[in-house]
């Protein structure tokens, strides 16, 4: 949430050329609702079964840029069927660069939505970084230098590429 997930993924889809979907705007428009709308009417619980179903059946016919939501790789297996089927980014920004990016969006981020104030955000996000931590420190790349850009994604994932073909 906030990592800045979206903007390096469509750097990531313009240097690899691969088609670029961003998962929480293909459920949208599936579902006809806003993530926030989906969260109020039907709960995380069905918006996590509809974030499964969805991730599956846009990279089961050909190779893309997949911009997961923060939560995705943390339920109903999404992670191990995310490792096997691509490499996996992980963007980690420090709590305060989330804070400054979040403060601001907080309405449209079901999970922070009714936070008052920074400390308050801050908090939470740190709270369910912890949460996550054991599902992200899975992913094949990570990124925690900031600011994290293209180039650096990219140089990332050529050099992860490179070491796996040579354990080949």
């Amino acid at each position: 949430m906030g990592s800045g997930k979206s903007h390096i993924a469509r750097q990531l889809s313009d240097y690899f050329m691969l088609p670029l979907v961003d998962l929480d705007q293909q459920i949208e428009k599936q579902a006809g609702m806003s993530i926030a709308h989906i969260f109020d009417t039907h709960g995380e619980p069905a918006f996590r079964q509809m974030e499964h179903d969805m991730l599956r059946s846009i990279c089961s016919s050909s190779p893309c840029i997949v911009a997961t939501g923060g939560g995705a790789p943390c339920f109903l297996g999404n992670m191990e069927w995310m490792l096997s089927h691509g490499v996996v980014v992980w963007l980690n920004p420090p709590v305060q660069v989330l804070v400054d990016r979040l403060r601001h969006q907080k309405a449209q981020r079901p999970l922070v939505a009714n936070l008052a104030s920074d400390a308050a955000l801050a908090a939470e996000l740190e709270r369910l970084l912890q949460l996550r931590k054991p599902w992200y420190s899975r992913a094949q790349v990570v990124l925690d230098t900031m600011p994290v850009d293209g180039d650096k994604a990219i140089t990332a994932i050529e050099a992860f590429l490179a070491q796996s073909a040579k354990a080949l």
